[in-house]
């Protein structure tokens, strides 16, 4: 690639880059929360949301374990495999495949939002416990 092929394909790169921080800047993120009506689902879309629920409760459960010895913000989000408990209290590794990877990112979001909170809320009872 010669030197103004390169300089025409950065070009054409930035230029892209803009138009889409222009197209971003009026569009608006939006979370909707829906309840669902199960009577009107099939089996396998039962299992599959049981599986998410579950899912995210192993991986809450893999990320308070691994805050025992590390960081919150350490946590790989990324992870495939968690290790949780039988009912036997053995470890066992839980594959996770119905959970997709903003799931998991917003799990552990939850974590650290209420982190935050219970520090707030420390610091305000102690606040009011001294007066």
């Amino acid at each position: 690639m010669t030197v103004e092929e390169r300089l025409i394909k950065n070009n054409r790169i930035r230029e892209q880059g803009r138009l889409t921080r222009e197209k971003r800047k009026s569009q608006v993120c939006r979370v909707y929360r829906v309840k669902i009506d199960i009577s009107h689902i099939n089996e396998a879309q039962k299992i599959h949301l049981k599986m998410l629920f579950v899912e995210a409760k192993w991986l809450y459960n893999d990320a308070l374990t691994f805050m025992n010895e590390h960081d919150i913000n350490d946590y790989d989000m990324t992870v495939q495999h968690v290790q949780g408990l039988d009912k036997d209290r053995q470890p066992v590794i839980h594959e996770l495949q119905y959970l997709g990877s903003q799931m998991k990112q917003s799990v552990i979001q939850g974590i650290k939002h209420s982190l935050k909170g219970l520090a707030v809320l420390k610091k305000h009872n102690h606040t009011v416990g001294s007066l």
